[in-house]
């Protein structure tokens, strides 16, 4: 059943969400010849988030990069670390790096909603403020390192160590933190905050300023990386012809969750395709993230899917 309001504070499960481990005094360096943004000032204690691309400039990844003293860690959706691995690796040469999937080493839970900064701030805790920087934690015997993430809206990633798995979940419960599975609501609260997700939103087939996220993800200034002839050249000269763009929609949940991978026509031509669907507690309404072609991606939009409607949202809203 679908929750119309998320509680105040609550978490979320991502232990299956995929972390990279790069060391060796070059992971900075190989990094940085291979996705959009400067990974090279990266400080540790900072994060940024990236798209890795490869020689046609198409996007094979979409990383949170955090910069640790003595390493560089990537945060992207589950089951990414052989792919991504295999990928860089294939360019080492004589750099001195080393990867090593660490997903199966800790325990990672999202603590959102509105009370989530002043709940977590009230036990003392010292929490990120920037976005995407991240801080560590002890509390109550756990040590952790808390990043502040944009998944659900402004919310905190903790990271703990697998076998602090149980001291985490009893802190939880003793703080009367509800862990939330409601999937449509998580999805909507996802879209809301304008987070895609690669293999949902994002594919291998999408270029990335096809996703919308250019201030957040893309450099152009940074030197060169692969791929970046074709990302420079859409900015300098041209521009997609199609963008990842949020709408709402004005029909059921049970029709819009079944639109997920389908295409919208107009006029008998297709003109975008459903890529993921969600409840909105902000609209009180099915939301969505589609690929539309970008004649009809402006906010405001109204077009006629099925037996309903969907509107095209502001990126900010």
């Amino acid at each position: 059943m679908i929750q119309l309001l998320p509680p105040p504070i609550f978490a979320v499960d991502h232990s299956a969400d995929t972390r990279l481990l790069i060391t060796g005094a070059d992971r900075a360096k190989l990094l940085n010849g291979f996705c959009t943004n400067d990974i090279k000032s990266l400080l540790p204690g900072q994060g940024r988030e990236a798209f890795i691309t490869n020689h046609q400039g198409k996007t094979i990844g979409h990383v949170v990069v955090q910069c640790h003293a003595e390493h560089l860690e990537l945060r992207t959706v589950a089951g990414q670390a052989e792919k991504i691995i295999k990928h860089l690796d294939r360019f080492v040469i004589t750099e001195d790096v080393a990867f090593r999937d660490a997903t199966a080493e800790s325990t990672q839970w999202l603590l959102a909603g509105s009370e989530a900064q002043g709940r977590l701030s009230a036990l003392g805790l010292p929490l990120p403020t920037e976005l995407l920087s991240f801080t560590s934690l002890e509390f109550a015997g756990i040590t952790a390192t808390c990043q502040l993430v944009p998944y659900l809206g402004l919310s905190y990633l903790v990271t703990i160590a697998r076998d602090q798995a149980e001291l985490c979940g009893a802190g939880l419960r003793s703080a009367n933190i509800p862990i939330i599975e409601d999937r449509e609501l998580l999805t909507g609260l996802r879209i809301e905050g304008n987070w895609p997700l690669f293999g949902s939103d994002i594919t291998d087939d999408n270029l990335p300023q096809e996703i919308g996220r250019d201030k957040a993800a893309i450099s152009f200034k940074k030197g060169c990386y692969l791929g970046q002839e074709t990302v420079a050249r859409l900015d300098a000269l041209g521009h997609v012809n199609k963008i990842l763009t949020r709408v709402s929609f004005h029909l059921p949940m049970p029709e819009a969750l079944a639109a997920v991978g389908s295409d919208i026509s107009l006029d008998g031509k297709s003109i975008g395709r459903f890529t993921s669907v969600g409840w909105s507690p902000r609209f009180e309404s099915p939301i969505g993230f589609a690929m539309l072609r970008v004649a009809h991606a402006q906010a405001g939009t109204r077009l006629i899917f099925g037996s309903g409607e969907l509107e095209v949202l502001p990126k900010s809203a």
